[in-house]
């Protein structure tokens, strides 16, 4: 639980007598809200608990942005999706925190929650909300450094252009490092474009991955050849049938998140850079935007060293 929040929803615990008080926040994509902070005197609360908007009163709440507030609560608390076990909660209030999520509390000692505490659950609401809202500014802070990093490490290369090979050896050490994934990768299709080559790699890799080749119809890498664009997946979705790389007896297993950039020039796709990474990565459409901007970069960048 981070801090910043810690304290907050502890605060709000403190002055409403709360038995249990949580956040809720969307993730990115706002289908799922999470919870995120809480301060509980139960011993069965779930802190793993996750919705959809629309499940239950929480999910209720953040998908309409109106404000709930139940006496005499009479239901399974499990209804909540808070607990694990049933706990005699009377009463329970929940607010939405903006477009964020949804802050809520519960009780065992009262049956009501006033107008007064619904009041001071919104005021609340809008201090978390402010705190959300400097935290993102300080997230895109860190974000565009990284990102004006590698331009910056990306031009200095392609001023010290000499050879392809050192240039490329750069672009992976930097895309590597910026789209935190533990194997970079280069590929050029051979002159009849049936087969791509594995020129060169940066990370985990078997001794001899580098020079393998493989169909030009195979695997995601092929996927990007035959389709010009980037291919982005933040969680590789097997749907049991093994999704690869390059062939199903490739090297790189066990990989969860992958990023193809082509390197288009004048029509034609002349390489394609690969990054995969052994985790789930969130990358945000930004830091998508920088990786398809760089290999764009590459390409010109290599079809003036072959001019």
């Amino acid at each position: 639980m981070e801090k910043e929040f810690k304290d907050t929803i502890e605060l709000v615990s403190n002055v409403l007598d709360a038995f249990t008080a949580g956040l809720f926040l969307f993730d990115e994509d706002k289908q799922r809200l999470k919870l995120v902070a809480w301060h509980t005197l139960s011993r069965h609360l779930n802190p793993e608990t996750e919705l959809k908007p629309g499940d239950g009163i929480i999910g209720w709440v953040a998908k309409s942005g109106q404000s709930v507030n139940v006496s005499h609560f009479d239901r399974d608390a499990r209804s909540l999706n808070l607990y694990r076990q049933a706990e005699e909660i009377k009463s329970f209030l929940a607010v939405p925190v903006g477009q964020e999520g949804v802050l809520c509390v519960d009780s065992k000692h009262s049956y009501v929650f006033t107008d007064k505490d619904q009041k001071l659950l919104a005021g609340f609401a809008q201090l978390f909300l402010h705190v959300i809202s400097a935290r993102r500014v300080r997230q895109l802070e860190k974000g565009y450094a990284r990102m004006l990093r590698l331009f910056y490490e990306i031009d200095r290369a392609v001023r010290d252009l000499d050879t392809p090979g050192r240039f490329i050896s750069s672009l992976l050490e930097e895309l590597k490092r910026f789209s935190r994934t533990e194997l970079a990768f280069f590929t050029t299709p051979n002159a009849q474009r049936t087969r791509y080559r594995v020129d060169a790699t940066d990370g985990l890799a078997e001794p001899n991955f580098e020079g393998t080749s493989y169909a030009l119809d195979s695997g995601l890498v092929g996927w990007v050849y035959r389709k010009k664009r980037p291919l982005v997946l933040k969680r590789v979705q097997t749907n049991g049938q093994k999704s690869y790389i390059f062939a199903p007896d490739d090297p790189v297993k066990g990989f969860q998140a992958f990023i193809g950039l082509p390197l288009n020039l004048w029509g034609a796709t002349i390489a394609v850079l690969g990054l995969a990474a052994y985790g789930v990565r969130e990358w945000n459409s930004d830091e998508v935007h920088v990786l398809t901007m760089t290999g764009q970069w590459a390409a010109a960048a290599l079809g003036a060293l072959a001019a």
